[in-house]
């Protein structure tokens, strides 16, 4: 029995290496790298308020979550711009596997396919290639999930 819970204990430890392992810490010298990314249909408790740029206020019951998952260092403690295509994404977060941020349109969404992942830091001009040709492919979920439970998801 002894063994048994030996070999168990090891096993374990094992996973939790090759876990680690699998989410190094950024460096600030690291370059920013993608692995993998996905998106799925979220659905939120309360209203999420949007003010667009002419001060009108829009409510949304749902948005598209999309998760990039890599390692994205800060440069001088400053967090990356990310670009799709021609579009500067705003309102980009972290969580445990890499970023995230929300499109609260299917059009909208639709129109960054195609494009190229970019990212730059705050001074720069001309935004670094992360990923060709963007395709945002939703997650087979049978029903929106709430934010939170998206965003904990395990990758697939």
């Amino acid at each position: 029995m002894k063994k048994i819970a030996s070999a168990l204990s090891v096993v374990l430890s094992l996973l939790a290496f090759a876990y680690a392992a699998d989410t190094p810490t950024p460096t600030p010298d690291q370059a920013p790298y993608l692995r993998r990314y996905d998106a799925a249909r979220v659905v939120f408790d309360e209203p999420h308020r949007v003010t667009l740029p002419g001060g009108q206020t829009i409510n949304y019951y749902h948005a598209y979550l999309v998760r990039l998952f890599g390692v994205f260092p800060k440069q001088n403690g400053v967090a990356l711009r990310l670009h799709i295509g021609e579009r500067q994404i705003d309102g980009v977060s972290e969580f445990w596997g890499g970023l995230y941020f929300l499109i609260y349109e299917k059009k909208k969404l639709n129109e960054l396919a195609g494009g190229d992942i970019r990212y730059s830091y705050p001074g720069e001009t001309t935004p670094r290639l992360l990923a060709t040709h963007f395709q945002p492919r939703l997650f087979g979920l049978t029903h929106p999930l709430p934010l939170d439970r998206a965003l904990a998801r395990p990758e697939r």
